[in-house]
């Protein structure tokens, strides 16, 4: 992270008029317009009456069935949130190019016209991704609950320990999503500045002042994000 006390008065003072320009620029042209892509977990074997069988008897009919439905409904939640993170990274990816160039321009690793051309490529398109990560969101919010153990299952330790393993990966992801959204919360409001500037609202040096804060602020979410994943992806599939 750059920090003004470890750079000369006039280096910093040339950087900053440096970016003034550049946002200048890129309100001109600025237009609002992979995390991995995520699969959807795959149609094991439900495999009741093994798991029976591994706690020493087999379940009643009724229990298996039970079993089954509760091991769908975890699945079909998987299936959304999976949908939601694919459409998270997609917004976060053009987020993490946008703060990367900043942290490699005040670092001295690109120059000036090198950060302007990441810039320009990772906000085209920047707004529209936003939107369609909130119109799916909407669907996901909370289905991590469906992946909970039905009555009836207290004397089957194999169904509920299965379910259980559902439940705490379908949290993991609820997790991950709940600090996608934090970062693209910050990101958003980034491209509404932005939007801003290029109409004349603000001014260059207020439209640098809420990028020096958003940058920060969603360098530490977008940190904080990827160690979420990390444990996300670390679960088993349900």
């Amino acid at each position: 992270m750059y920090h003004a006390r470890h750079a000369k008065p006039h280096h910093w003072m040339a950087l900053v008029v440096t970016l003034v320009a550049l946002f200048t620029f890129g309100a001109s042209v600025y237009a609002t317009g992979g995390r991995d892509t995520t699969q959807s977990p795959a149609a094991a074997d439900d495999g009741p009456a093994n798991a029976s069988a591994s706690a020493g008897h087999t379940a009643p009919a009724h229990v298996d069935a039970a079993f089954r439905r509760a091991l769908a409904s975890c699945r079909s939640a998987s299936t959304t949130q999976a949908r939601d993170l694919q459409a998270a990274q997609a917004s976060l990816d053009r987020w993490s190019t946008h703060i990367r160039a900043m942290n490699q321009l005040v670092a001295g690793k690109i120059t000036p016209e090198q950060a302007k051309v990441f810039w320009t490529a990772s906000r085209t398109g920047a707004a529209q991704e936003v939107a369609r990560f909130e119109a799916v969101d909407k669907r996901s919010r909370g289905v991590s609950t469906r992946c909970s153990a039905p009555p009836g299952m207290a004397d089957h330790a194999a169904h509920l320990q299965h379910l259980a393993a559902c439940r705490q990966a379908a949290d993991a992801r609820a997790a991950e999503l709940n600090s996608g959204r934090t970062a693209i919360a910050t990101w958003r409001r980034h491209i509404r500045d932005m939007e801003l500037l290029r109409a004349g609202k603000i001014s260059p040096v207020v439209g640098l002042m809420r990028w020096n804060k958003n940058w920060k602020k969603g360098d530490a979410e977008l940190q904080h994000y990827r160690e979420m994943r990390k444990t996300a992806v670390s679960m088993a599939p349900c």
